[in-house]
């Protein structure tokens, strides 16, 4: 499959992805939401060298990351976790305000979806 001139690979194969170091731009970045997708996206993008805020209103949860426990099991995460919080790349907050320091805010809240699969953006949008 081509896209913007970009060959992917036919899906069901894993494709690694070479990453320039240092990265060439270092961006603030908010991830709003650290239930599946959140912790891996905030780590993933601190490991990459972005000064990362990870945000939830949950406070245990954030308690809980911020002594390198993810709510999820991925193979690696609590290291990546870990190692993002000693280089000073990641932190995690439940206080919204600290969001409006981000130049970025990537939002993954988990957005329910019914029967339809329409999904409940309610949460995400209050």
């Amino acid at each position: 499959m081509t896209i913007g001139g970009v060959v992917y690979p036919d899906p069901g194969f894993v494709t690694v992805m070479a990453v320039t170091w240092p990265p060439p731009l270092i961006v603030e970045v908010a991830v709003a939401g650290l239930w599946h997708l959140g912790p891996v996206t905030a780590a993933c993008l601190a490991a990459a060298g972005h000064d990362v805020l990870g945000f939830d209103p949950d406070s245990v949860l954030i308690e809980n990351l911020k002594k390198n426990e993810a709510p999820i099991y991925e193979p690696g995460l609590n290291e990546l976790i870990a190692q993002g919080n000693r280089a000073g790349k990641l932190s995690f907050s439940h206080d919204p305000r600290e969001i409006t320091g981000a130049e970025i805010v990537w939002i993954t809240f988990d957005t329910p979806v019914d029967d339809n699969d329409v999904a409940d953006v309610d949460f995400v949008i209050n």
